[in-house]
């Protein structure tokens, strides 16, 4: 049952019935409605495609497009966690005395790290 809610009659109903219908909660209802207001075989094609396309399709994108964003944020606050445990190790080690304070760099590029270890070229 729809409650009325459901219909074609201005532009916000028309895009909450969509939505309704993308997220296929009792999609059947407004189908079957306007089919009996009007030509079946066009409502049934119109429905059919929308439901197809739209579920489907679209709001499958949606969705992904949600999770990666969500897995970029995480991956952000997993490498500022392994900065910071990062960090933890070079002070404990500076106060166990097995390394200078200078001898590593955590804020700096691998490879700018791996250019000051070799020192100079000769060529």
């Amino acid at each position: 049952m729809t409650y009325g809610i459901t219909s074609f009659d201005n532009i916000f109903r028309s895009l909450l019935t969509i939505f309704q219908m993308l997220t296929m909660d009792s999609w059947t209802v407004p189908t079957y409605n306007l089919m009996d207001q009007t030509q079946p075989l066009i409502s049934g094609i119109y429905f059919s495609t929308l439901i197809i396309f739209g579920s489907f399709c679209l709001l499958n994108l949606l969705l992904a497009s949600i999770m990666d964003s969500f897995m970029a944020i995480q991956a952000e606050e997993l490498k500022k966690e392994m900065k910071i445990e990062a960090r933890k190790r070079r002070d404990e080690m500076v106060k166990q005395g097995l390394i200078d304070n200078s001898a590593i760099s955590i804020d700096s590029e691998p490879e700018l790290i791996e250019s000051k270890d070799q020192g100079p070229k000769d060529e």
